[in-house]
């Protein structure tokens, strides 16, 4: 595993789905679309009771993925009040 100057690990490194938000400590730095696509489905996987999305333009390649798609059904099929806030940065 390779780290920079500052500790920081490539997620592309990593196994994302296994870490755990909140426990896990690590930093890591997301470099590829593929990393940000990874962690966005991970981390909506483990969404409680809300996720919270700020988004430049709810990019399909990352938002848009059967994974992603699936993590944040699951949530609303399993909490009937789960909340879902989007803020798009350029809606255009």
């Amino acid at each position: 595993m390779q780290t920079d100057k500052n500790n920081v690990v490539s997620a592309s490194e990593l196994d994302i789905p296994s870490m755990r938000l909140g426990l896990d400590k690590l930093e890591f730095q997301l470099e590829t679309r593929a990393d940000v696509r990874t962690t966005a489905s991970a981390l909506a996987g483990q969404a409680q009771q809300e996720l919270l999305l700020h988004t430049e333009d709810l990019e399909p390649d990352i938002y848009d993925q059967q994974a992603f798609l699936d993590a944040i059904s699951n949530l609303a099929r399993q909490k009937r009040d789960a909340h879902f806030w989007i803020l798009i940065q350029d809606g255009r």
